[in-house]
């Protein structure tokens, strides 16, 4: 009976070892946890303060827009994924990523007004 009652402390021991283990990785994944929430709490306030900004420069330009390229822009920009407008570069729309032909480039760079690409219809910005 004396091996019988060893080898139950022996268990007994093992699994307090182990209880206390998963006991200490609860905690340190608690802690980690606090730390990304407050990173995140962090994060969320500084995004918050840059997209403010953001809105207050973007108000602040669209008084100086005509207001119909200002409807078209956002009714542009409502459709394709809250963006109405792509720099043209390299010949590319920055948009869809479509290659213009070097000639449709080379006339949208030379005329004024404005331009749109064919493939996406956003307005192109010529860089």
């Amino acid at each position: 009976m004396a091996i019988g009652r060893m080898r139950g402390t022996v268990q007994r021991e093992g699994s307090e070892a182990t209880v206390d283990k998963l006991e200490a990785e609860r905690v340190q994944a608690a802690a980690e946890k606090e730390e990304l929430t407050a990173a995140v709490a962090r994060l969320s306030g500084d995004i918050d303060t840059e997209l403010a900004e953001h809105e207050a420069t973007r108000q602040e330009v669209g008084t100086a827009i005509p207001e119909d390229l200002l409807a078209l822009y956002e009714k542009i920009r409502s459709t394709k994924h809250g963006v109405g407008a792509a720099a043209l570069q390299a010949g590319t729309c920055s948009g869809c990523h479509t290659k213009l032909p070097a000639i449709e480039a080379e006339r949208i760079r030379k005329e004024r007004g404005l331009q749109r690409c064919d493939n996406c219809r956003r307005i192109l910005v010529v860089a």
